[in-house]
């Protein structure tokens, strides 16, 4: 601010010495020297002519505040302190020639300042605030000259005003926020808070308020420029806007950008908070320049924000496989849906890493936390620590980083392909996935682990008929109807063994004639030590019997060959009488007495087996057509030479039901289960330790290979053994045998009376096989 000259004494300055008051304190001035007029050397407290401040008495220029509590009593030209202050009202500053005074001779009481600018040795007080000649002198001379034309600073000029007074005034300047619910909930009326708002979420709508006060202590002289700051919005609308320029009174509350009243309503847009504001912390203040009366800055109220922090939680999962599905080994390119789901009311934070795990459990090892969860280990530490060493094999499928964060709501997939699958392994092995996500949700930087899913390799047991045919459908004996069709049904393996895909399979030596329809089982011993792959069973049916013409082949032709006729009336052959022995309980072949039929009592329940194999020369018929025979033994026939066929043994067993033990590996002898409806069964493995007809064995039961030497004929056949389809070259191993033996047809023609013999009913050539 420009100083200029309000009012100023013209009086000429002439010998003498007025007083000032010694405690002299004045904030605003600093301490010099100055120069009187006249040029005398003497002092006193009368008259006389005052030079240059040589003296002990001194001179000096000295600044007061115009409104200021201490003045001088006179001044030179005898002006009273009111009359100067009166006139140097609008003012800050007088400046003043004066006269310091040693009172009474006194050296303690006296206060001299020295040209040098230093106080005398008997000085102890300021006296007051003094100015240099030179500073007082400046200070005269920057006054306008139209106010000093007339004046000579140290001739004719005993005090003047300096610096203009300018108008004092301060702002307090105030933001106020509230939130609502939504765009359709109204502001309530003095709801908003001087404070901030945390945990606000997308859809809530914001309110700011801003008003300025004058706390004076003057009016204010001039307008401000008002401008409301932005900071922190996701659209960019920052900065501020300008509301124009405003001034008030003393106290005033001059500005405002809201109405008076209760209906608080913003005169400028409101904000809704959107998904992008998510992790902003959005403010609002108000902002004038100039900032007070003496400060050309910016003045700014406190900020009033709100924050809209992270409200999420991801959820790992994977979506096609269900948990503990059985499969075999030696299956590669295995498909994996990942998904990642947001379930918070936000989106989440960006740069979100996830990944797809593949972890491999040996048959018979605890698998380690199933249900998943959180954890500040990443997914191998957590599925398979180290504790686990070979037990388990780990391994990252798919991995990456989700940039962007994922949206509220959002259902991302990780869809991948495991190129290297499962290996050829060991039944009980458990191949397991899992879906994990790092920094899962705002309040967690850990990962969150999916439930583990989980394939437990199994296997698919094989079958092979060897010597015969498989005939499904014919009457078996009883004269009792059967199904229209009757199917045979079974599963095919397709395994990568040293690097070759092969297809096993059950198969049948020779033809198969079934009523209904086949699936997976190969005539001709299609499947024998694997074969190439193929969607088709045609290329495994050459021998698969149909009624169907034509040189073509599909999958709905195979089968559904109509049979007429009965199997062979074996029951027949050895008729029961009132005479026929009996036999019940636990029997052992061993006992029974050679080349006899024997039956049991209506609905007898026969445990049967032999302890040594039956030697040359025996055979034996049980004929029980309404008992259920379980074989609990292995029934072998001797392997010394024989030398007519009248040595060769045989056991005929006819029952109802027929129900092998899961201890029985080999069972030489005619199978006939001859029961009607349900019965009629040939299991083969339904009893022993813990295992019953009426639950399934898992892999570690019924896990020995069945082989059975002799006819097979029953109306409902259950494979239950678990044995065989091992890992590499033995994929193809069978579960059960059923092996039609020469030595049955043999012993069935010495049997025969008369001059048996066993004549061709037909003659087809067929190519030779090899």
């Amino acid at each position: 601010m420009s100083s200029r000259l309000l009012s100023f004494g013209l009086q000429a300055l002439t010998a003498g010495i007025f007083m000032c008051v010694v405690a002299f304190v004045s904030t605003n001035a600093v301490y010099a020297d100055g120069v009187g007029t006249g040029g005398g050397a003497s002092g006193g407290s009368g008259g006389g002519t005052y030079g240059p401040p040589y003296s002990d008495k001194g001179f000096g220029w000295a600044m007061f505040n115009s409104d200021g509590s201490f003045r001088p009593d006179y001044f030179r030209d005898g002006t009273s302190w009111a009359s100067v202050q009166a006139a140097c009202s609008n003012t800050v500053y007088v400046i003043a020639f004066v006269v310091m005074e040693d009172y009474s001779g006194n050296p303690s009481h006296g206060a001299v300042y020295k040209d040098d600018g230093t106080w005398g040795t008997y000085a102890y007080q300021s006296g007051g605030r003094w100015l240099t000649r030179k500073d007082a002198s400046d200070k005269f001379y920057s006054l306008p000259p139209g106010l000093r034309q007339g004046y000579v600073f140290g001739s004719n000029v005993a005090w003047f005003c300096y610096q203009s007074k300018a108008t004092q005034w301060s702002i307090n300047g105030q933001s106020y926020i509230q939130a609502v619910a939504n765009s359709s909930v109204k502001p309530s009326a003095g709801a908003h808070v001087a404070g901030n708002i945390t945990n606000v979420v997308p859809g809530n709508r914001l309110y700011w308020w801003h008003d300025l006060r004058n706390n004076g202590p003057q009016d204010m002289d001039k307008k401000i420029n008002v401008v409301i700051g932005k900071s922190g919005f996701s659209n960019n609308w920052n900065g501020g806007w300008s509301a124009g320029q405003f001034s008030g009174a003393n106290g005033q509350l001059f500005f405002r950008d809201y109405p008076s009243g209760t209906a608080e309503t913003r005169r400028y847009a409101t904000y809704d908070v959107t998904e992008n504001d998510v992790g902003n912390t959005l403010c609002e203040d108000v902002e004038w320049q100039p900032a007070t009366w003496n400060n050309g800055g910016v003045g700014q109220s406190t900020g009033r924000c709100a924050t809209v922090p992270y409200n999420y939680s991801l959820i790992p999962t994977i979506t096609n496989i269900p948990n503990d599905k059985a499969m075999e080994g030696g299956v590669p390119n295995i498909s994996v849906n990942g998904l990642v789901t947001n379930n918070g009311p936000t989106k989440s934070q960006k740069n979100i890493q996830w990944q797809l795990t593949k972890i491999i459990y040996k048959p018979g090892v605890a698998i380690n936390n199933t249900g998943g969860g959180i954890s500040s280990n990443d997914p191998c530490a957590y599925f398979a620590p180290v504790s686990y060493g070979a037990n388990a094999a780990c391994s990252n499928i798919s991995s990456g980083t989700q940039a962007g964060g994922y949206s509220n709501g959002a259902a991302v997939p990780y869809n991948t392909v495991d190129v290297a699958g499962l290996g050829d392994v060991p039944v009980g092995t458990h191949l397991c996935y899992a879906m994990s996500i790092k920094r899962n949700s705002s309040s967690s930087p850990d990962w969150r682990h999916s439930q583990l899913y989980c394939f437990i390799v199994s296997k698919k047991p094989k079958v092979q008929i060897l010597g015969s045919d498989l005939v499904v459908g014919a009457q078996a004996g009883t004269g009792a109807s059967v199904p229209a069709s009757s199917d045979v049904i079974t599963s095919p393996t397709v395994k990568t063994v040293a690097g070759t895909q092969k297809q096993y399979g059950s198969w049948v030596e020779y033809g198969m004639f079934v009523t209904g329809v086949v699936e997976g089982m190969a005539s001709s011993a299609g499947y024998a030590g694997g074969a190439n792959p193929s969607p088709s069973l045609c290329p495994f049916s050459l021998l698969t019997f149909s009624n169907q013409s034509g040189g073509s082949c599909t999958d709905s032709q195979i089968g559904k060959y109509t049979l007429s006729g009965t199997s062979p009336q074996v029951a027949s052959r050895f008729p029961v009488t009132s005479t026929t022995p009996k036999i019940s309980g636990a029997v052992d072949i061993d006992s029974l007495a050679s080349k006899t039929t024997y039956t049991t009592a209506a609905g007898a329940a026969i445990t049967l087996g032999a302890t040594s194999p039956v030697p040359a020369g025996k055979w034996v018929v049980i004929n029980a057509p309404t008992a259920t025979i379980v074989i609990t033994k292995n029934i072998t026939y001797t392997n010394a030479t024989l030398h007519a066929l009248a040595d060769i043994p045989q056991v005929v067993i006819i029952a109802k039901n027929i129900i092998v033990a899961d201890s029985v590996t080999q069972i030489d002898s005619w199978l006939v289960a001859v029961g009607t409806g349900v019965d009629g069964r040939l299991n083969t493995c339904g009893a022993g330790a813990g295992i019953t007809e009426a639950t399934l064995p898992n892999a570690n039961q019924c896990n020995q290979p069945l082989r059975v030497n002799g006819p097979v004929i029953v109306n409902h056949l259950f494979l239950r053994r678990t044995a065989g389809s091992g890992t590499g070259a033995a994929s193809g191993d069978p579960s059960e045998v059923f092996n039609l033996r020469a030595d049955a047809y043999l012993w069935s023609t010495s049997y025969s009376p008369g001059s048996a013999r066993v004549p061709d009913a037909s003659t087809k050539e067929l190519p030779p096989r090899f």
